[in-house]
């Protein structure tokens, strides 16, 4: 289907069940000026459209033009009611109904990751980053039946010759595993996070620290100052990962959101006291005013000091002020103090993450 711009140039809309983000390779869009809040920024030789419902109640006839306005380097075209939630990931035909992995999937692929639709499940791939579990990993429509272990690891091993963990995760949004005891029997944990979801954040009730400032990360020095934190973070913990295989992660991880960073689609952010970062966390854009966190970490030696708190309000403010979100969504293990860190600020449960993890031999 086509469809005009004011007379402008002729563009292309496809239809979807869903709404989708993509890069488009013309930037070559001829919009009305009075459309453009400021000129249009392309990333590298495309820039980014998002189509977004209409809201209820709104219909536009086939052959009407659609309305397209500009904010950043973002173009969203608003989308005939109907169409669904956004897909999120390029080279799926389904919207996942886990509101978890919808937007794990969103910010992997902004990240380089790979997406493909299989009917009956979908595989994730990081090519930057192999040896990233929930990178690399096998998204199934329904929770496993008895007696698919074998399939399902063979189904792995195809998708993921060289990988030495074995993941899946389950789209259901009630915490259903079907018959995962038969994977647990094989080595595999089971994890059962909590999706939490807010409108809008509150500001913590405790101060934050003289001193701390609270800002997005920009320089090359920045982003050094994000990995020996995050290095920090894996040296205190209980069982820390073998340290040098995890500086490669770590920094491939890093790399990734950078990316997704400077592409526009959000940023990271820390809390820092002169050039040392002790605490940070990312926020993205998933598409249609969903907005996910990632990687919530604070400095052994700063916990308690409310910092986690700061910046996680931080970021809800920035990304509703910078991303246009209605929807902050961010995932906690139920047995771990961050959950009612995120509840303090505001944040309520909403869905639980299930997912089943084997890793590598000796991890």
């Amino acid at each position: 289907m086509f469809f005009h711009l004011n007379g402008g140039t002729k563009v292309v809309y496809e239809r979807y069940e869903c709404s989708r983000s993509g890069l488009l390779d013309d930037p070559t869009f001829d919009l009305p000026t009075h459309l453009i809040p400021r000129p249009l920024r392309p990333i590298g030789s495309r820039f980014l459209v998002e189509w977004v419902p209409l809201p209820r109640g709104a219909n536009l006839g086939e052959d009407e033009r659609r309305q397209f306005f500009v904010s950043n380097t973002r173009v969203l075209v608003l989308a005939p009611s109907g169409q669904g939630a956004p897909c999120y990931a390029p080279g799926m035909s389904r919207t996942p109904r886990s509101l978890g992995y919808r937007t794990d999937l969103a910010l992997r692929v902004q990240a380089g990751a790979e997406v493909e639709d299989h009917g009956t499940y979908t595989v994730v791939r990081s090519p930057a980053n192999p040896t990233f579990w929930w990178g690399n990993f096998l998204l199934l429509h329904e929770p496993p039946r008895p007696g698919t272990l074998e399939d399902w690891q063979a189904r792995f091993r195809e998708a993921h010759p060289g990988a030495a963990h074995v993941t899946f995760g389950m789209d259901t949004a009630d915490g259903e595993a079907g018959a995962a005891a038969e994977f647990q029997a094989a080595g595999f944990r089971l994890d059962r996070n909590t999706v939490l979801t807010t409108a809008r954040t509150t500001p913590p009730a405790k101060p934050l620290p003289e001193g701390v400032t609270l800002r997005s990360l920009e320089t090359d020095a920045d982003w050094d100052a994000a990995l020996t934190l995050r290095l920090a973070v894996n040296a205190a913990d209980e069982r820390p990962s073998e340290e040098a295989g995890y500086r490669t992660f770590a920094a491939q991880r890093l790399a990734g959101l950078r990316a997704a960073q400077e592409a526009g689609h959000g940023a990271y952010l820390g809390a820092f006291l002169e050039e040392q970062m002790l605490a940070g966390l990312g926020v993205y854009s998933a598409g249609g005013g969903v907005t996910r966190y990632q990687n919530v970490e604070t400095h052994p030696d700063w916990r308690s000091r409310g910092l986690a708190g700061h910046l996680v309000h931080f970021a809800g403010e920035w990304a509703r002020a910078r991303l246009g979100a209605h929807t902050l969504v961010i995932v906690a293990d139920p047995e771990y103090h961050a959950q009612r860190l995120y509840e303090r600020v505001g944040f309520r449960s909403t869905e639980v993450q299930t997912g089943l993890e084997r890793p590598p031999a000796g991890g």
